[in-house]
Formats: C-alpha cells, sequence, structure tokens
C-alpha cells in the first residue's frame, strides 16, 4: 500500500504570504524613503529660501550702510530724527532689486518696470522668489506692508571715547589707544521670500553703524594724498599714532624707532619713494608691540610679503597696519581724497588736491550753485570745512590794505550770506593793528629764491586786544555787551589771513586757485599765545594761526623758549595746560611753515649759510601743511620728507629745535613748492620732536581742528519677528508717529 502523497499547498500559501509580506516592506520602504525624500527636498527649498532671505536682509543693511556713509560724508550735523519718516528715511537703490531679480517677473512683464508700479511684485532669485518692493519708502504705504525693508533707527551720541585697545574686537582697530567722537546708527532689514512651496519665509536682521570722528590733530604725524616719506640723517624717535592715507616709505640712516602704532590705508615700503631714487634698503627700523618692546622691522619685511598681513600681526600685535588688514582712509570730514597726477603724455604736475580747499578763501554762494545738486553738496561740504569758513576773525589783504572783520553767523555758527550770494562781514576797526605791512623785501628766502612781502602779525599784541574784551578797540562807539564789535561775540579761536589770489591760476577741476607767491605772513612775539577767559569759559581753548600762503613762524612759539622746562611730548612744567595765561592748544595752517630761530636776523637772510646761524627755539603747536612730493622736480627730487616737513633756512650745527605738537601733511604745496635739497639754504638741527601729550589723552585741541571720520560695523543680530517689530515700534514711538505695525 502506498504511503498518503502530501501536497505542499500549505507552503504554497506560506511562501505567498511570505512575498506579500515582503512586498509590503518593500513599498513600505519605498513609501517611506519617497516621503522622507519630498521631505527632505521640501525642508532643502525652505532651507534655501530661508537663506536667501537672510542674505537679501543683510545686503539690504549693507545698502543702507553705503546711503548713510554717503550722507555723513557731505555733512557735519546729523540730527536724531534724521531717518524718520517726516524727513529722509533710508531707501533701497535700483541695484538691490538687479541682484535679488533675475529675469521677468510673474506676469511676464519687464520686472522693473512692473515693481515702479506695484510693490507686491515678485522676481525669481534661483528657486526662490523675493519680494521685491517699491524703489522708495511711500508713506501711503508705510512699513509693515512691504517684504523687504530698510529702517534706519535713531542717531546717537556717545561722546568722546577712548577707543581702547586691550578691549576684545579691538585689537587691530587703526583708531585704536586714540580718543573719537562717536555716533551710531541702528539699521534693521527685514527680506520675505515666497519659496516654490507656496509659502511665505521672512529674515530679520539689525546691525549698527558707528560713525568715529578723530581729530586729525590726535595723530602725531598724518599724511593725506602724498606719500609719507621719512629718512632722518640721526636717530629719531617718533611718539604717538602715526597714519597715512598713501603709501610709507621708511628709511632709518641710524635708527628710527616708532613708539605707538603706525597704519595707513596702502602699503608700507623699505627705502625711498621710487619716484626719487630706486633704493629699497630700510636701514635700522624698530616699532613697538603690545607689549612695549620695540621689534625690527628687517629690510624684506613690508607689504609686498604674500603672508604679510599674519607677519606684521603676530610681530607688532596690531600696533602696525595696512590696506591688507583693512585699514581704510581716515579722510578729514568734507574733503575730497588726493588724486595723484598718473599722465606721464604732459609735463605739468596736474594732481587733483582737493584738501588745499581746506586754506582757500570763502566762497560767494553763487559758485556753489552750478546746478549739479551732487557736485553742489560736495562743494558745500568742503566749504565749511575750510579754516577761512570756520574763522572768528580775519584779515584781508587785498594787494593795498588790509581789511579785518567777522561773519555774520545764525544759530548754528553758518555764515549769514546776502542776497547777492556774498557773505555777511561785521567790519572791525582795530584802535591798536596787531599787523603790520612790511614790503621791503627785507626778508630772503633761501630755498624759494624770493624776497616776500610779508604780513607781520604781532601775536602778543593781539592777545593783549583779546584780553581786554572792549569792543571800542574793535570799532564800536560804546563798550556794551551787545556790541557786535566785542571779542567776546566773535572769537573762537580761529584767526584767517587772506592773500591775493593768483589772478593767471587756470580753472581746475579740483576748484583750487592759489595765491599769489609774492606774499607771505609771519608771526612775531608769540611767545604766549591768546587764550582769553570769557573763551576757555565757552570750552575754547587756544589759536589756530590759518593763511592761504606760506607761513614763517619767528623764534619759539607758545612756549618759553627754554629747553629745560618742558619735554617733546609735556608741556612746561609749571603748566595747568588750556588755562589763561599758559600753554594752550595752538596750530599753524599754511600752504608752507617755515620756522625761524630764536637768533634770526632778516639782515643776514641773503647772506651765506654761515651767516645765518640758529639757536636752540622751541614750539609748542600743531602745523597743518603742506609737502612738495618727490618726483614733483623730476626723477632725483626728494620731498624733504616728515623730517623737513617743517622748512628751515639757518645753520643749526648741533643747535635743537624741540618741538611737540602734530605733523600733519594735508595736500601738496601750490606757493611754496621750490625744491628741498638746495644748496647754501640749511643745515638741520638737532631733531627733538614729540607728539603733545595733551592732544592724545586727554582731547585738549586746538581750535577749529578738522576730524576725519571713519565707520565701523558692529553688533550684528539675527532677530524673531517679534524682536524686530517691537524694536521698530519703539522707533515709531520716539519719533510720536503711529505704530509701524
Amino acid at each position: 500500500m502506498h504511503p498518503p502523497i502530501h501536497t505542499p499547498q500549505r507552503k504554497r500559501g506560506s511562501a505567498i504570504v511570505a512575498v506579500l509580506l515582503f512586498s509590503a516592506a518593500i513599498s513600505f520602504i519605498f513609501a517611506a524613503t519617497l516621503s522622507y525624500s519630498v521631505t527632505e527636498s521640501r525642508l532643502n527649498k525652505q532651507a534655501e529660501a530661508l537663506l536667501v532671505a537672510k542674505n537679501a536682509s543683510e545686503a539690504a543693511v549693507e545698502f543702507g550702510f553705503g546711503e548713510l556713509a554717503t550722507r555723513f560724508d557731505s555733512s557735519r550735523a546729523f540730527p536724531t530724527n534724521a531717518l524718520s519718516p517726516g524727513n529722509n528715511p533710508l531707501t533701497l537703490p535700483a541695484e538691490f532689486s538687479d541682484i535679488f531679480s533675475r529675469g521677468q517677473s510673474d506676469s511676464g512683464a519687464d520686472l522693473e518696470l512692473e515693481i515702479m508700479t506695484n510693490p507686491s511684485a515678485k522676481s525669481s532669485w534661483g528657486p526662490t522668489e523675493v519680494m521685491i518692493p517699491e524703489l522708495g519708502f511711500n508713506p501711503s504705504q508705510p512699513w509693515g506692508t512691504y517684504g523687504v525693508e530698510l529702517i534706519g533707527g535713531v542717531t546717537e551720541s556717545t561722546g568722546m571715547k577712548f577707543i581702547d585697545p586691550d578691549v576684545p574686537g579691538n585689537e587691530f582697530d587703526p583708531l585704536a589707544g586714540s580718543l573719537a567722537f562717536t555716533r551710531q546708527v541702528r539699521l534693521y532689514a527685514k527680506s520675505t521670500v515666497n519659496s516654490a512651496l507656496n509659502r511665505d519665509l521672512t529674515a530679520y536682521t539689525s546691525q549698527q553703524l558707528q560713525v568715529r570722528d578723530a581729530p586729525l590733530f590726535s595723530n602725531a604725524i598724518f599724511y593725506n594724498g602724498i606719500n609719507l616719506e621719512i629718512a632722518p640723517g640721526p636717530q629719531m624717535d617718533i611718539y604717538g599714532p602715526v597714519h597715512s592715507n598713501s603709501d610709507i616709505y621708511l628709511k632709518g640712516n641710524n635708527r628710527l624707532n616708532f613708539h605707538e602704532k603706525l597704519t595707513t590705508s596702502r602699503a608700507i615700503l623699505h627705502g625711498r619713494d621710487p619716484s626719487y631714487k630706486n633704493d629699497k634698503n630700510g636701514g635700522t627700523i624698530y616699532i613697538k608691540n603690545a607689549t612695549e618692546n620695540l621689534v625690527q622691522m628687517s629690510n624684506g619685511v613690508n607689504s609686498t610679503m604674500d603672508n604679510w598681513r599674519e607677519v606684521a600681526s603676530q610681530s607688532w600685535d596690531g600696533r602696525v597696519l595696512t590696506s591688507d588688514h583693512g585699514v581704510g582712509d581716515q579722510q578729514p570730514i568734507g574733503v575730497e581724497a588726493y588724486i595723484k597726477d598718473t599722465d606721464t603724455s604732459t609735463p605739468e604736475w596736474d594732481p587733483l588736491n582737493y584738501a588745499y580747499n581746506t586754506i582757500q578763501p570763502v566762497l560767494n554762494q553763487t559758485a556753489l550753485d552750478s546746478g549739479d545738486a551732487e557736485v553742489d553738496a560736495r562743494r558745500r561740504a568742503i566749504e565749511e570745512g575750510k579754516f577761512s569758513y570756520k574763522a572768528g576773525i580775519t584779515l584781508e589783504y587785498d594787494g593795498a590794505s588790509v581789511n579785518v572783520y567777522t561773519f555774520e553767523r545764525d544759530a548754528d555758527e553758518h555764515i549769514v550770506y546776502a542776497d547777492d550770494g556774498s557773505p555777511n562781514k561785521i567790519s572791525l576797526t582795530v584802535s591798536s593793528p596787531f599787523w603790520t605791512m612790511n614790503t621791503s623785501g627785507s626778508l630772503t628766502d633761501k630755498r624759494e629764491g624770493r624776497a616776500p612781502e610779508l604780513i607781520e602779525i604781532d601775536i602778543a599784541q593781539l592777545r593783549t586786544l583779546l584780553n581786554n574784551n572792549d569792543a571800542t578797540e574793535w570799532g564800536a562807539a560804546t563798550d556794551t555787551a551787545e556790541a557786535d564789535e566785542k571779542p567776546e561775540n566773535w572769537w573762537n579761536g580761529v584767526v584767517f589771513i587772506q592773500t591775493p589770489l593768483d589772478a593767471s591760476a587756470p580753472v581746475r577741476d579740483d576748484w583750487v586757485t592759489p595765491a599769489n607767491e609774492n606774499t607771505a605772513v609771519r608771526l612775531n612775539n608769540g611767545g604766549t599765545i591768546p587764550n582769553p577767559s570769557y573763551a576757555v569759559t565757552n570750552g575754547i581753548y587756544g589759536t589756530t594761526i590759518a593763511t592761504n600762503t606760506y607761513l614763517y613762524i619767528n623764534g619759539s612759539y607758545n612756549s618759553d623758549g627754554d629747553l629745560s622746562t618742558g619735554s617733546p611730548t609735556e608741556p612746561e612744567d609749571d603748566v595747568n595746560f588750556g588755562h589763561t595765561g599758559e600753554e594752550a592748544p595752538a596750530a599753524i595752517v599754511a600752504d608752507a611753515v617755515m620756522v625761524l630761530s630764536d637768533n634770526w636776523n632778516d639782515a643776514n637772510s641773503s647772506s651765506g649759510l654761515n651767516s645765518r646761524n640758529a639757536t636752540d627755539t622751541e614750539i609748542s603747536a600743531a602745523i597743518l601743511t603742506g609737502q612738495v612730493p618727490s618726483g614733483f622736480w623730476g626723477h632725483n627730487h626728494y620731498s624733504g620728507g616728515v623730517e623737513n616737513l617743517p622748512r628751515f633756512l639757518e645753520k643749526w650745527s648741533g643747535d635743537t629745535l624741540q618741538y611737540r605738537g602734530s605733523l600733519v601733511a594735508l595736500f601738496s604745496s601750490e606757493v611754496a613748492k621750490e625744491k628741498w635739497g638746495k644748496s647754501n639754504v640749511y643745515s638741520a638741527p638737532r631733531r627733538d620732536w614729540g607728539f603733545h601729550a595733551k592732544f592724545g589723552d586727554e582731547g585738549f585741541y586746538p581750535p577749529g581742528t578738522p576730524n576725519t571720520r571713519t565707520y565701523r560695523r558692529v553688533n550684528f543680530r539675527d532677530l524673531t519677528q517679534d524682536e524686530y517689530e517691537t524694536e521698530v515700534n519703539e522707533l515709531a514711538a520716539i519719533w510720536a508717529i503711529s505704530t509701524l505695525y
């Protein structure tokens, strides 16, 4: 009997179940994978859209910083509510939509045309759409309704502030160790993107723009457009910050020591400016690091190195900074950058010497109305930066006589103009003139090769007249407190001496018209400068003398001439700085400044060098002047360098010029422009020079001191929607307008 046959039905059923289970598992895995892929894709697109929103928001802030810097560059005053909706709010330029607009808009129309009329127009930026706003702020469509917004906050003054190099983040700040008047403005931006998922995603951002106004005389040495060159013969020690808006060329024939920071917006190089000669030997140069140790800058260690940024940072701890470290120009407010003459096809020396306008006379207002709003704004900014505009008293020599006047000013100290555009002047008739005209040619200038007529200023007599504070001595019928002629009503510490302009000078693109070279100014009896008590009470200390021509300092100035009672950095031992009758902040501003020692005698000026013997002399004053750049007189011409920025006409033979102050080469000389290095002109003094300590650590600056303006971005923040709307509504409350959200 055959055994029963067992069929595999149960096994076939099990296999089918297994297959089904496997298929279900595969389907589940596939579905899960597909779901994950879809979710991942959605998340990636969402992340990409949010990234674009953040980029657009940060770009809006950057555009805002650019517009703010432009406004600050052409304005000396910036009200707290300058950016409010009712004044002049920030706007986004067309460039913003150019960046975030690709192709056509949703309707197929040209995007740029559509966004002008339709603020809700969207543009494709990669796979996302930034909701481009209307170009400009429309008051009928308030903030809160735009897809992209840029809002400028309150302009907040934080006063004079010391930029502490020991604070983290300040180590590589070019202003570290200096005083600066700071203001700050917080900008807010949002950007909304409609992603491929049809979901709006918005990023919110804020960042602060810090505006720093640093007094020009807070530098021991400051060069603006021409290259800063220094190549002293004897050892030279430089105390105080040094900055240049041009290349720096260093050469220590014996030893050159920098005891504080050295910064430039260009490069630091060894040897000579190649416009003079091809010499790359720097000699012996030392610069102090943050631990106060002098570290050598050996030949070959300069800005041409591939790893210069790292080497400089490691060697000098932020004390040596160049453009490689992000240093920009420290441009004086209202002064446009010096542009060198690079046209070798013409023999003329033809730079754009904009900074020279600083010493030019006040213009008729009609000269500032060209019809080009941008040019006129630039020229008005330049005008208000002139020492002639700032002057409390002006002596104007017209070629025959001297007229003395002060300008009528409004409540904001702006000059008041007549209907014909001329500045309103209040004539001052001085009972005991503090000037004389010397037309005898008694002083022969061996470098310039001329004997100019001189406007001789008696500083002691001016001081007496100002201290008397008597209106009748200045032309008033009676001495009353309200008299326009009373010194306390117009004295602000700035004196401008105006000489005739060169009538043959051509019209120039930099708006400069130099003075006639035959007239100069000389300061006499300047041991104690004007510093009247009524001015000190109002926070005005000392005196600044400025002119549009060249100037001679005759003997010790703002000091007693005794080298044993002061130093190159500290004033006289018994001085309570800034008080009446004692050494006060002083500045001398001119096309060129010539130092005549206490032993100078006009009678010997036309004789040989051996007849012009100097003696020890002391000067305490900032000097803002010009220099004749290397190469001006051909390839073999040296500017004379920092060591010859104050010019000399005597045989010093070991005698000392003790100088404390601040040396500023702001422009090329336009009047006294004969070359340095002629024979029979001078032999160098022993230079005992330093940075006036009171300029740096206590903020006592001469009247009318120009400020450089720089910007720094600080305190970047990503915000939530609630934080953004809360802070923007707080602005609305400050501006006393309805909430913006």
